[in-house]
């Protein structure tokens, strides 16, 4: 009989469904956990591409004070 709770094809199918729906919640909880390292990792980066730009912004206003602060030649052809 189809609906033999033993051996029947619905039990077969609904527990093959059921081993399917694991794995492919298993494959989920993967694919979430190699995202959430990434996230991290890039946000990690991110923050240090930060900090470097905010240390050449810096440096290169310091340097067009200096480059100002030099002084002026002028080539007269008299």
């Amino acid at each position: 009989m189809a609906s033999d709770s033993v051996g029947g094809a619905i039990t077969t199918l609904a527990a093959g469904q059921d081993t399917q729906a694991k794995d492919i919640q298993s494959q989920i909880d993967a694919w979430t956990l190699r995202l959430q390292k990434r996230e991290e990792t890039m946000k990690a980066q991110f923050n240090a591409l930060e900090t470097a730009l905010a240390s050449m912004q810096s440096q290169s206003s310091w340097l067009t004070s200096q480059i100002n602060g030099l002084p002026k030649w002028s080539s007269s052809s008299s």
